[in-house]
């Protein structure tokens, strides 16, 4: 997605919905340039005022087999109406349709709302690191700290939806 217009909307959408103020250069990097993931396609939701979603696929550089959701984000204004549940089956159903039978969700444990949206959609963690996800920045002890929470989290959520998990 290099079109100027749609990068200036991703943005927007982007900025709002997590309070950022990046600009074409954090665009570039994150999704252009992504040292782990290839982005293929960008897809936009829109309702009678505009833009209000978008989301990203891909896959991973090193193992191009391995199909990637890739930063999803709704506007403020839109969260809390389902926006964000269609765009990450959107992009589950795109992968599929496009050959890859294994894809991985990437997100980050501060977005806690957004973990606990694909584990209702089905997305189960992956606690154990492959070659193609570690750029080796991370030390043993802060992935088992990670691994820790986010095991936490998905007992918290099967928690709330006993019948979901199996």
């Amino acid at each position: 997605m290099r079109d100027e217009a749609d990068v200036t909307t991703w943005l927007e959408i982007h900025n709002d919905a997590f309070g950022r103020t990046w600009g074409p250069a954090e665009y570039e990097s994150a999704i252009l340039h992504h040292p782990m993931f290839l982005v293929t396609h960008t897809y936009f939701v829109i309702d009678g005022t505009g833009p209000i979603g978008t989301a990203s696929i891909g896959v991973n550089r090193k193992n191009v087999e391995i199909g990637i959701g890739h930063y999803l984000q709704v506007r403020r204004r839109a969260q809390g109406l389902g926006v964000g549940k269609y765009l990450v089956l959107y992009r589950l159903h795109r992968l599929k349709d496009l050959g890859l039978r294994r894809c991985e969700i990437v997100t980050t444990l501060g977005y806690r709302k957004s973990l606990f949206i694909q584990f209702d959609c089905g997305a189960k963690p992956k606690l154990q690191l492959d070659y193609w996800n570690d750029l080796g920045q991370s030390s043993a002890l802060a992935r088992r700290i990670v691994h820790y929470r986010l095991e936490g989290l998905y007992r918290t959520w099967m928690s709330e939806h006993p019948t979901k998990g199996s």
